[in-house]
């Protein structure tokens, strides 16, 4: 696989290849979870830009549907950067 990309132009494909964990936290009640990639590309493509999952994900706390999707680069499992 060539070199990951970053958060916008990644597809799901290269999060799968590279372990990448994702992200998501409501922005209505501030909930953040992880995303398995791969689970999110068995349904909706390898090829589809992370950037475009953005809009099928429901928060299990709220049923919100306003997230943002974020890339763990750390691979250490703790989240982002900025995770309490």
């Amino acid at each position: 696989a060539g070199p990951i990309r970053r958060n916008d132009a990644m597809v799901l494909g290269d999060a799968v290849a590279h372990g990448v964990l994702l992200w998501a936290t409501c922005r209505a009640c501030g909930h953040r979870a992880a995303v398995d990639p791969v689970k999110i590309a068995q349904r909706a493509a390898y090829d589809v830009p992370v950037r475009d999952v953005t809009p099928r994900l429901t928060c299990s706390r709220c049923g919100g549907r306003d997230a943002d999707l974020t890339a763990n680069y750390d691979m250490s499992g703790h989240g982002p950067a900025d995770a309490s």
